[in-house]
């Protein structure tokens, strides 16, 4: 799956949390092993860095312009949609990471 995840940012600054969760559901469902390992941790850091990128460039937009009620709009839209729904899988996928035991 993460084969096709995309590389520029402007195409997650798009994404709700269904884009997101397809790749979460992905990392949650491999199996961890020492011959897995170094992939699966790299790409739950691709994703978590494409969240990471997202919250911050809609946090900056709305100190660019704080007239700017879309923008306002669309920063609380992340808050509120996708980033507490990343923080629980993401702390899903630490959980899955300690009981591996690796």
């Amino acid at each position: 799956m993460f084969a096709n995840f995309p590389t520029d940012y402007k195409t997650f600054m798009t994404w709700g949390w269904d884009d997101f969760a397809l790749y979460f559901a992905d990392l949650e469902a491999r199996e961890i092993s020492p011959s897995t390992i170094s992939s699966w941790l790299t790409d739950w850091t691709r994703l978590s860095e494409a969240i990471d990128e997202v919250y911050s460039r809609h946090y900056v937009t709305t100190t660019q312009d704080t007239t700017d009620d879309t923008r306002e709009q669309t920063y609380h839209a992340f808050l509120e949609n996708v980033f507490p729904q990343a923080q629980a899988a993401d702390q899903r996928l630490k959980q899955k990471l300690l009981a591996s035991g690796i």
